[in-house]
């Protein structure tokens, strides 16, 4: 539905911006991680590729790609 929305707003002449990604924290994670028997790290490496495909082969067009463990995103959610 995003990427729907994203292409009609650029149809129309708006700049648009679509970004995605993988929530990499909690004990879900922790978890899957323990049943694979396999780091939490390297399960989230795993998924994000996997999205990341899954979006590729939807033709879902996004602009940028978060995952919560990366320093970029912890630097813009935290407090001022």
């Amino acid at each position: 539905m995003a990427d729907y929305l994203k292409r009609v707003n650029q149809l129309k002449g708006f700049q648009t911006l679509l970004s995605t990604g993988t929530d990499e924290h909690g004990s879900k994670m922790m978890k899957a991680a323990e049943k694979e028997m396999i780091t939490v790290k390297a399960l989230c490496d795993m998924n994000s590729e996997i999205f990341k495909e899954m979006m590729k082969s939807a033709s879902v067009s996004y602009d940028t790609f978060i995952r919560t463990t990366e320093r970029s995103f912890n630097f813009y959610n935290s407090p001022s």
